[in-house]
């Protein structure tokens, strides 16, 4: 990505468009978070919570691949634009806030089933830690422009970048986000060593109710911040993603790849469910079956004659108390 596309405050002097422009005007790069990108994000957020509230292993799995080939592109991207004159301070923030809802991919470990992918993604979480303090050390400035504000949300309030005491705030997770990389790189390091014993795990059944309870509140609410504090981030600093527009190449190619594979997985998870409905019910069938070849079914309440009716037996013809016992 080139300074065409980085983010950046318009240049004054530099192309006479710019005159046009307010001095402070914040051009957005729309390749790394435009609407088109932003709603593909979404859209695979969303298809990852019911994937794990149906138990799809192999559906999540795919998900997961996906988020691995994006969020390796992204980092490059993020790195190259680091060389630059731009403010990557805001790409990363922004970024790191798309990606809150890391856990939702991850959490879970029972249900799956494949460790290189699981083990790849782990590996991407600590290198974007590891670029924390270069980040908050040295980049905060990159772009920079006096008289101009950048901010960020801190607890759902916009802050200052610049603010000194918020910077060694950031510093201070910036350090400690390298020793959480650490801790997700020995994680990484333990799903390849589970990878290579070809180690295998099964979601226990008594065990499903709790992944359902977790992709019905936790993975929503993680869904929810992550949209707030990027559409937020976004509003507050009126950053211009005018140059591609939804209905540019960058961004349909985004959009659609993941509305596809969205729609992909709420499919076969769809499918799944009545598979897994039908095959309840056969079982249920069988065991009824069972039952009756078997002789366990309890027959009706049988019929007790009283003593009355012992009694009016006896003087009778053999045909009537055979007709007698016919209708008890």
């Amino acid at each position: 990505m080139g300074n065409t596309s980085s983010t950046q405050f318009v240049k004054e002097g530099g192309r006479v468009a710019a005159q046009s422009f307010k001095p402070c005007h914040l051009f957005g790069d729309s390749d790394l978070y435009g609407l088109g990108v932003r709603l593909g994000f979404y859209l695979q957020y969303f298809a990852a919570i019911i994937a794990i509230y149906f138990i799809a292993v192999q559906e999540l799995r795919q998900l997961r691949i996906g988020l691995n080939i994006i969020a390796t592109a992204i980092f490059i991207a993020l790195l190259v634009n680091s060389t630059q004159d731009s403010l990557v301070i805001l790409d990363w923030t922004i970024l790191i806030q798309l990606a809150l809802v890391f856990p939702v991919y991850t959490a879970p470990e029972l249900i799956v089933d494949n460790y290189i992918d699981r083990s790849f993604l782990w590996l991407l979480l600590a290198l974007f830690l590891f670029v924390m303090p270069w980040l908050y050390f040295r980049g905060i400035n990159n772009g920079r422009k006096e008289g101009c504000d950048v901010k960020i949300l801190f607890v759902f309030a916009p802050i200052s970048i610049y603010n000194s005491h918020f910077v060694g705030y950031l510093r201070f997770c910036a350090v400690v986000g390298c020793i959480i990389g650490v801790v997700a790189l020995m994680i990484s390091y333990a799903n390849i060593s589970n990878a290579v014993s070809k180690l295998r795990k099964e979601v226990e059944n008594s065990r499903k109710k709790y992944f359902r309870l977790y992709a019905i509140t936790i993975c929503p609410l993680l869904l929810i911040i992550t949209v707030v504090l990027v559409e937020m981030t976004l509003k507050v600093n009126h950053l211009d993603m005018d140059r591609s527009p939804l209905e540019s190449t960058s961004q349909i190619l985004s959009f659609v790849i993941g509305l596809f594979i969205s729609v992909t997985v709420l499919w076969h998870c769809y499918v799944e469910n009545i598979k897994r409905e039908n095959e309840s019910l056969l079982e249920q069938l069988l065991k009824v079956g069972n039952r009756i070849v078997h002789g366990h079914v309890h027959p009706g309440p049988r019929h007790e004659r009283t003593d009355d009716e012992e009694q009016g037996l006896v003087g009778q013809t053999r045909p009537e108390m055979r007709q007698v016992e016919l209708q008890a």
